[in-house]
């Protein structure tokens, strides 16, 4: 590998388009970290002379990651053209760019605040420059090797182009405790990325008349509150059904999924059974939902009679070749050959230098249908082919699989389990999966016969963004080497005086103990207690840590928790209303009691 200094250099524009003299002139040195502070209204630019066909990965760490003092990032790269040949923000997870010259010249880096982000101090610094490798499988080599380690998590990755394997390899350990190396037989958990076996699954009981798209899913799921539209099959494949997610109300209920409490499929079930109603009019609007997938998956079961795993592994998996691969339906079952889940106990931008700490974050969620498939890098390339051919279940079913919403599918469709997308003038299905220190992808580029897949168990959010890198390199010549720039939130400047006369004033100690008490909700089967505390309430449960509520006025308070965004009292405090979300369900409890 040959390494280059590169010489960059550092200014500071103001944000008025006025530039500031040149600060200093520095020649960054591989591994060589600079530090600068990026303050209220100020752009810095950095320039790199690179020759033809050279690729440069520059890294950039964030000072106080994971603190309410963290800061984001925009960096734009543009060659000597001025046109715009790689952009990314930190608030992706991407803490480096990569990119490569099309033509000889200073490459140029502006580094700006993201919509809106408070100032803050960051480190850049060149990680690698050279010359682009002959193969493709020693660029993609060059391009992961430096953020993944022997003695730390990583990943396997593949690519596949025209039914055939071209890349396929394991990066780090599946298990630090017995220093298992990943492979290409290693298993992970696909998390979300499982929901295309859910769709094939679907689409292959479609061809066999089993039922029809338009079957309304209290048929097979009695259990399922009625409402007053019908919900089919059809919108829950598509997420267009509105019905309401399972984990705020486990949230609220105590059972966070990343708890310590065997979150099995059949509680998932009682829970979305336990909510009537949905977000909105079924079939009028698309939300994510992996309560529809998990419904699928009990639709399925029961039309089988058999439990959804046998039959998956029994009708799909296997006859897609991938014997190695299983449904994981009990969280505390032991299996060989699998990755464990990590994520670092302190968060930080940056992959080299000595081993940081990490956590073991075991998944006792059972969400059958919408996750839970563990697969290995081979086994998925054996998918990314037999999903294809009609190997499984035959060629309507394979034909059905890639069918969506849009009439003429283009951009932001969903289909079985797969979302489509532009990705540099090309046409992708993929989907990506989190779940734990799980980081997946699966990335189809139809048009080009070509399939990156992506599975990591560090905990690491880059995982996404070097899977569109690695595709890049595989469809080189293909995709369009330039972007268009993205436009920054512009600095917004209120009116102190008028926020100020808009501010209601802060409650008394008084109205904050006539809101003391104990609320209830049946259907969750939880009571919260209300106290005063530093001008504000605590929340608390016997399952729920204590969660501070800042007052906004109204008898409304807010959070920093995510599934208590909003916490209202209605009537002196006869009622207390939360919500997670400004478009999710409010949950109403009852008082029960007084506490002082």
């Amino acid at each position: 590998m040959i390494l280059w200094h590169a010489i960059f250099t550092a200014t500071a524009i103001l944000a008025s388009g006025h530039r500031a003299p040149i600060q200093e002139s520095i020649t960054l040195e591989p591994e060589v970290s600079r530090r600068a502070s990026l303050a209220a209204g100020q752009e810095h630019r950095y320039h790199v002379a690179m020759e033809p066909n050279q690729v440069a990965i520059v890294a950039l760490s964030r000072d106080r990651l994971g603190t309410e003092q963290e800061m984001n990032y925009l960096v734009t790269v543009t060659d000597p053209a001025g046109r715009v040949c790689e952009e990314v923000d930190t608030a992706d997870g991407a803490s480096f760019c990569y990119f490569r010259s099309r033509v000889p010249g200073d490459h140029s880096l502006l580094v700006r605040r993201w919509n809106g982000h408070r100032e803050g101090t960051y480190s850049i610094r060149l990680l690698e420059r050279s010359d682009a490798a002959a193969t493709v499988h020693e660029r993609i080599d060059r391009l992961l090797e430096p953020f993944y380690r022997d003695d730390r998590p990583g990943a396997a990755v593949a690519a596949v182009v025209d039914g055939e394997p071209i890349y396929a390899r394991g990066f780090g350990l599946a298990s630090l405790e017995h220093v298992r190396p990943i492979t290409r037989n290693t298993r992970f958990e696909l998390a979300s990325c499982s929901k295309q076996f859910t769709g094939y699954a679907v689409a292959m009981l479609c061809e066999q008349g089993v039922w029809e798209p338009g079957d309304d899913v209290r048929t097979f799921l009695p259990e399922l509150p009625e409402q007053a539209h019908v919900v089919t099959i059809r919108h829950l494949v598509h997420h267009l059904s509105g019905i309401y997610d399972y984990e705020p109300a486990l949230e609220l209920a105590g059972y966070p999924r990343d708890g310590d409490d065997q979150l099995s499929f059949e509680r998932i079930l009682r829970t979305i059974y336990a909510q009537p109603g949905t977000y909105f009019v079924p079939g009028s609007a698309h939300r994510y939902s992996n309560s529809g997938y998990v419904l699928l998956a009990d639709a399925i079961a029961r039309v089988a009679n058999e439990p959804f795993g046998t039959w998956m592994e029994e009708n799909v998996l296997l006859p897609a070749g991938m014997s190695g691969s299983f449904v994981r339906d009990d969280g505390r079952a032991v299996h060989d050959g699998v990755a464990r889940s990590y994520e670092r106990t302190t968060p930080s931008d940056e992959f080299t230098g000595p081993r940081p700490e990490y956590a073991t974050r075991p998944n006792y969620l059972q969400a059958l249908g919408a996750a839970h498939v563990h697969a290995s890098i081979d086994d998925m390339i054996r998918w990314s082919i037999h999903s294809r051919d009609g190997k499984v279940g035959g060629e309507g079913a394979a034909r059905r699989f890639r069918r969506g919403i849009l009439r003429d599918p283009q951009d932001n469709d969903y289909l079985h389990g797969l979302a489509t997308s532009i990705h540099r003038g090309m046409k992708r299905e993929f989907h990506q999966g989190l779940s734990m220190g799980f980081r997946t992808g699966y990335y189809d580029y139809p048009d080009a016969k070509t399939t990156i897949i992506y599975l990591a168990n560090d905990g690491e959010w880059r995982t996404y963004y070097l899977a569109e890198k690695v595709a890049e390199i595989v469809l080189d010549g293909a995709l369009d080497p330039y972007v268009e720039p993205r436009q920054l939130e512009p600095p917004s400047a209120p009116d102190r005086s008028d926020a100020q006369a808009s501010t209601p004033p802060p409650p008394t100690a008084d109205e904050l103990d006539a809101l003391c008490g104990v609320y209830a909700n049946a259907s969750l089967g939880v009571a919260y207690t209300v106290e005063s505390t530093d001008g504000g309430l605590r929340l608390s449960s016997i399952r729920t840590r204590p969660i501070r509520l800042e007052p906004l006025g109204d008898s409304t308070f807010e959070s920093s928790h995510w599934a208590f965004q909003r916490v209202s009292f209605e009537d002196s405090g006869a009622a207390m209303e939360i919500r997670s979300d400004s478009e999710g369900r409010a949950f109403v409890f009852d008082r029960i009691g007084t506490k002082r």
